[in-house]
């Protein structure tokens, strides 16, 4: 019985809309689909040396450097992001060409200390992980329905795992639960990686993102628009372009942050 604290990368994800896909099927197919959906997302995190510390649900939390040591556990957790988004996408063609609604999860990464150990009591304990990054990394994975992203990760996460990676600055956020703001990325893949395309609707929508911050909402919404040109997809884009707007036609109070206040999970 017992823990210690132990820096580690966390790895926690969610099917958007599982009750619902869930409600149209048999509980034993329910329990076969997910299966399948586990499983694939197991053998990913595995074989980045993560290891599965519990499925909640259809939510799976994973550790990066516990209990093994895993020396770039940061750069570990973001490649079995990216890997099993890829791998979805490959099982989502399978299970329409079935007659099946594809699922399509929500990551959240994070990097921090944690309390790492056998926690619970005498009698029935399991080892995992306690602490304030915990929570972090689950209101990461949540705040992917604000910004309609696929994996979302902290500023933690982003310092730690080194220059392969390419990343778009999201926004300031105070997730539910905290007072002070944190800024928060998408990752969208390696270095080399990425389509140019995406890469510079990104530059456009970080000097978006700059210009919001001062509080120059007139020219950051032009720059999300911009963004919104190149990716016709892009919620967060037109999410932020939309906020800008509004603020400008009603600009904030004095003593206004930038940071986003988050009222859900």
């Amino acid at each position: 019985m017992g823990g210690h604290n132990r820096v580690i990368s966390l790895y926690f994800s969610d099917i958007a809309g599982f009750t619902r896909i869930s409600e149209t099927m048999s509980p034993d197919k329910v329990v076969a689909y997910l299966g399948e959906y586990l499983q694939e997302m197991t053998s990913i995190i595995e074989a980045e040396h993560g290891a599965v510390d519990k499925f909640i649900g259809d939510g799976i939390l994973a550790l990066f450097n516990a209990p093994m040591d895993v020396e770039d556990h940061a750069a570990a957790v973001c490649r079995a992001a990216l890997k099993s988004q890829d791998r979805l996408k490959v099982l989502q063609e399978q299970w329409v060409q079935l007659s099946l609604e594809p699922l399509h999860a929500r990551i959240g990464v994070h990097t921090g200390e944690v309390i790492v150990g056998n926690i619970g009591t005498p009698d029935r304990f399991e080892y995992t992980v306690a602490g304030d990054a915990v929570n972090l990394a689950s209101r990461l994975e949540g705040l992917s329905k604000v910004y309609g992203t696929r994996i979302i990760g902290s500023e933690a996460t982003r310092a730690a795992a080194g220059a392969e990676f390419e990343w778009r600055t999201l926004d300031r956020v105070a997730v539910l639960g905290r007072s002070a703001g944190t800024l928060v990325s998408e990752l969208l893949g390696e270095v080399k990686n990425v389509n140019p395309l995406v890469l510079e609707a990104r530059d456009l929508y970080e000097r978006g993102l700059y210009d919001y911050q001062f509080g120059r909402f007139a020219e950051a919404s032009e720059q999300f628009r911009a963004a919104c040109v190149l990716r016709r997809d892009d919620f967060a884009a037109q999410m932020m372009a939309n906020r800008a707007s509004r603020l400008q036609l009603e600009p904030p109070t004095d003593g206004w942050n930038g940071v986003y206040q988050a009222t859900t999970k």
